[in-house]
């Protein structure tokens, strides 16, 4: 670990979890670690969660595993393996067994993230992201916390847009007439929703970082897929965008 990564809380957190295993003297042969992980991983993937009578829970319950059951009827119908990655996630957040929960979480993600892409909701993908942010190698928390700014902001605008007036459909923009730009503060001007080049550039630009790591630009495609497939802030702002055709990707 780099002096820069003990000085943060979780590098504090990991790097106390692997202090103490040295000292227990248990360490362990990490390719054991791993196929044992692969075969438990393998077989909570063949499994579905049964549906529930309840709603899911929300909140925190300090008990880890009912925490974890609380949220099960969340994943209904979705692998178990899914359910267990929210197990990894949270117990990542609550610095609980730190090094087995962050090295089998970057395992998971290392052999199975075509499958947590496509199943996992937006929700536990941003958590992903987040805790890759916090415990991933040096490129990964890079590419991490440039995800976890983005998709954070959209749902801070969208929160915004709920409170004060509500959330407008999905085509809106695109049959508001455009004016100039208004500067909002500091220089800052407002986008031209229309032929405004920044959203494409950023697109573009993340789908380029990200692209240096497979787990996380599995992760950045299928959020961007999945916002523009609903009406979401970045929706309304491709659909009325020249610079994207039928699709969330910029045009060429």
């Amino acid at each position: 670990m780099r002096l820069s990564d003990i000085l943060t809380s979780r590098g504090r957190t990991l790097l106390r979890g692997r202090i103490r295993r040295a000292l227990a003297g248990a360490s362990g042969r990490s390719d054991t670690r791993e196929a044992q992980w692969d075969a438990e991983h393998a077989r909570l993937l063949k499994i579905l969660v049964e549906p529930a009578a309840t709603e899911a829970a929300r909140g925190r319950n300090k008990d880890l595993e009912a925490h974890i059951e609380g949220l099960r009827p969340e994943f209904a119908g979705r692998s178990e393996l899914c359910l267990h990655h929210t197990r990894l996630c949270v117990k990542a957040r609550r610095g609980i067994d730190p090094v087995d929960t962050i090295d089998e979480f970057l395992f998971l993600w290392a052999h199975r993230a075509s499958h947590l892409a496509d199943n996992l909701n937006s929700r536990w993908l941003i958590a992903a992201v987040d805790t890759f942010a916090d415990y991933g190698h040096p490129q990964q928390r890079a590419i991490a916390g440039m995800l976890t700014a983005f998709f954070n902001a959209l749902k801070l605008a969208e929160t915004e847009s709920v409170a004060l007036h509500g959330i407008p459909p999905r085509d809106a923009l695109a049959h508001v007439e455009e004016h100039e730009p208004e500067v909002f503060w500091d220089g800052i001007e407002g986008f031209r929703f229309r032929n405004g080049d920044m959203l494409r550039n950023l697109i573009e630009r993340m789908d380029r970082i990200s692209s240096e790591d497979p787990a996380l630009h599995a992760i950045f495609r299928t959020l961007v897929e999945r916002a523009y497939a609903n009406n979401s802030l970045l929706a309304r702002m491709m659909v009325a965008n020249r610079h994207f055709g039928d699709g969330p990707w910029p045009q060429k």
